[in-house]
């Protein structure tokens, strides 16, 4: 398919994303999107132009809120480009999950947590088993149809 040409009366071009529906945020509950376009054209200072937007508190089957003209893409007047090259990107965040990575590395560096790590590795690393327990399975009673079941004690550590 050929391009096709612009309108010669055309003064300006607006790209602008008009709307985004979230199917699924894989977050419980709400969470939050990001919004990424990248546009390249031939006239431009910066050939590459990017911009991004983060929503917060989006949940799944929700639209996001882009206003009443959408999230400007792309503007540019006369002289118009001769091509235009935009790329979109709708990611989730995963700040919850780096915020949790944060938590532990900081209780991992705790002093409590350390010493308790290393007297539990002390105690394991001691040999000491704990003894088996034995546990009877109920005998079949007359009421239920076990003809053929066969029946022993199975050991269990705990």
């Amino acid at each position: 398919m050929l391009p096709s040409a612009l309108d010669p009366t055309m003064r300006q071009v607006r790209m602008s994303l008009k709307e985004v529906l979230v199917i699924d945020n894989r977050d419980i509950g709400r969470g939050d999107v990001y919004v990424v376009t990248v546009v390249a054209d031939d006239i431009g200072p910066e050939p590459i132009d990017m911009t991004a937007r983060t929503f917060q508190d989006i949940r799944k089957g929700q639209r996001l809120t882009l206003g009443p003209s959408g999230l400007a893409m792309y503007r540019h007047g006369l002289p118009l480009p001769a091509y235009l090259d935009y790329r979109i990107l709708v990611a989730e965040s995963d700040q919850g999950l780096r915020d949790a990575g944060a938590l532990l590395q900081e209780v991992r560096a705790d002093p409590t947590f350390v010493s308790f790590r290393d007297n539990l590795i002390k105690v394991a690393a001691s040999g000491a088993r704990p003894r088996p327990r034995r546990w009877r399975l109920p005998q079949p009673t007359s009421r239920c149809n076990w003809s053929g079941a066969s029946w022993r004690a199975i050991e269990t550590t705990s």
